[in-house]
């Protein structure tokens, strides 16, 4: 039955198990998130940022604009919500929708290219002065301390057609490929452990280091690589579950690309990673596509369909228990 209203609660950290009729309200996060009202169970993650929805709160009640349009859902949901009260919108078309994604596509490419004023703190950007631990915690930190390391890893586009064809995310190299290489970078559970061997048991891993995972967009390398999503090394690395893989990094949280992503010039290819360098450090810290997660199994970034989302992280855990139990994985590398 679909809902009439929703209740906002404020939280620093949504919880993995979410309440029917709640909008849950991250500031840290800058997110709200609820199931979806009309009782089909899915989870809408709605990012609070200008080129998204505005949140208007005036001490009783919560409104959200513009409206919300589940389009990547099977039951394409469209209702506004309007100090707390559910009003339900008419379903679009196909075309309606494709126009509507393309004008936002559009609005968001031209907020992108303004030129932005310079912060006090000019390497670290508002959204990382944010967050409360680490590197991604601090006000100011010296250029030569941040490092970050790049990684290539396969995405949707290296799925197999059929797959392709059914995925409901728009942009397939924001996916995992889940059939060959289900288990990193590990936005489910905060665990780096199978990709780039060579790369995690090096003697210079340590907590506060950025690992940034970037995807081939299928060009040339000199083209640049997609920086799909990057990471702060929380704590030292921990010996890994797989026999013989060495040591696992862990983190708690990630940021992801829900927009233009950035795009890395380097050299990086296959096995091999790439220390960037502090200009190329600075830019990606300030570029403004990224939106900070918290790892989880039951939802990822507002960019990837929920239902793609649930067979990447099924796919997960199901392979990562076989591969446990066999020994055997195919991810080594």
């Amino acid at each position: 039955m679909k809902r009439k209203s929703i209740r906002p609660e404020f939280v620093d950290i949504v919880p993995d198990s979410l309440e029917d009729g709640v909008l849950y309200i991250s500031v840290p996060y800058a997110t709200a998130t609820h199931k979806c009202p009309c009782g089909c169970g899915e989870i809408v993650v709605t990012p609070i940022r200008p080129t998204d929805w505005t949140l208007t709160w005036n001490g009783e009640t919560v409104t959200l604009d513009p409206s919300v349009g589940s389009w990547s859902l099977p039951c394409q949901s469209h209702y506004w919500i309007v100090e707390n009260r559910i009003v339900w919108a008419r379903k679009w078309t196909a075309s309606e929708i494709a126009a509507g994604r393309e004008k936002d596509r559009r609005a968001k490419a031209r907020y992108y290219a303004k030129p932005r004023a310079p912060s006090a703190d000019s390497t670290t950007p508002r959204t990382l002065m944010r967050q409360d631990r680490g590197f991604l915690g601090g006000t100011s930190m010296p250029k030569n301390r941040v490092k970050a390391v790049a990684l290539v890893h396969q995405s949707g586009l290296n799925l197999s057609g059929a797959t392709r064809r059914s995925l409901s995310t728009v942009e397939a190299w924001r996916l995992k490929n889940w059939e060959a290489h289900p288990l990193d970078p590990g936005w489910e559970d905060g665990v780096y452990c199978l990709c780039h061997k060579r790369f995690r048991n090096s003697g210079s891993r340590s907590s506060g280091e950025i690992v940034v995972d970037c995807v081939n967009p299928g060009g040339a390398p000199n083209d640049g690589y997609i920086v799909r999503s990057f990471f702060e090394v929380a704590g030292d690395p921990v010996a890994c579950q797989f026999a013989g893989s060495g040591q696992d990094l862990l983190f708690d949280s990630y940021f992801f690309a829900d927009h233009e992503p950035y795009l890395l010039r380097c050299g990086t290819t296959g096995h091999d990673s790439q220390q960037l360098t502090a200009v190329a450090v600075a830019e990606l810290l300030k570029h403004r596509s990224y939106n900070r997660y918290r790892v989880s199994f039951n939802r990822g970034p507002a960019s990837i369909a929920q239902r793609d989302w649930r067979v990447m992280a099924e796919t997960k855990r199901e392979k990562k228990a076989e591969w446990l139990r066999s020994g055997n994985s195919c991810c080594r590398s």
